[in-house]
């Protein structure tokens, strides 16, 4: 039986890192390790004499890519029609179309999802303005 653990993390680093010889005349490429780069005071000794002396490098982070979210179907919550038929009777009787409404009272359910069609009805008619869409001064 073979056994699979997924995302698994390193257990150690090897890390290396490339310095160019300042020398303009050379220009040679020198490789150190994690090991060297970490250690205080560490030279590096070029072919054509000049000394390197690397920045200490102090600390490490390795940020790990975080898992893709899976595509989420957003569930449409749907209004009882009890309650629906409450509130668009409601929100139709101060002059709202029925379009308004229903967008009104479909937002207040998927907010308090409650199943007192007064509790939506407040929730629908505190949100006006809110949004911006549905504000009474547009006259």
């Amino acid at each position: 039986m073979k056994i699979t653990k997924k995302n698994q993390k390193p257990i150690d680093i090897d890390a290396y890192f490339k310095y160019r010889c300042p020398n303009p005349d050379c220009g040679q490429e020198k490789w150190i390790n994690l090991s060297e780069a970490t250690t205080k005071n560490f030279k590096i000794v070029c072919y054509c004499d000049w000394v390197i002396k690397p920045k200490l490098i102090d600390k490490i982070q390795i940020t790990y890519k975080e898992d893709e979210v899976l595509s989420t179907k957003e569930v449409e919550i749907t209004v009882p029609d009890n309650i629906l038929d409450k509130c668009l009777l409601a929100l139709k009787s101060y002059g709202f179309t029925n379009d308004e409404s229903y967008e009104l009272i479909h937002r207040s359910y998927q907010i308090s999802k409650s199943d007192d069609w007064k509790i939506i009805l407040k929730q629908a008619i505190e949100s006006i303005g809110v949004n911006n869409e549905y504000q009474t001064d547009k006259f």
